[in-house]
């Protein structure tokens, strides 16, 4: 499981302000990642590719930001 901390820096300290438990929900082949994170309301998700990021409500939401930050995937010809 990762740890994700949020820091904020004070003269020559990084202090932390925000730890939360991501656990990875799903990774495509492009490198993108979908991670869930709790919070007192539920959860949210977590879309990432190529260090863009945007949080969504919900799984469905969250796959289809990441499928619009990622390049279309192109089909072979055969």
């Amino acid at each position: 499981m990762a740890m994700l901390v949020y820091c904020v820096k004070i003269e020559t300290s990084l202090l932390p302000i925000m730890a939360l438990q991501a656990i990875l929900v799903h990774s495509t082949a492009q490198g993108g990642t979908i991670h869930k994170f709790p919070v007192k309301q539920g959860e949210r998700f977590l879309g990432c590719y190529l260090g863009t990021c945007k949080f969504s409500n919900n799984i469905a939401d969250a796959t289809a930001d990441l499928a619009s930050l990622e390049p279309p995937v192109k089909k072979s010809e055969s």
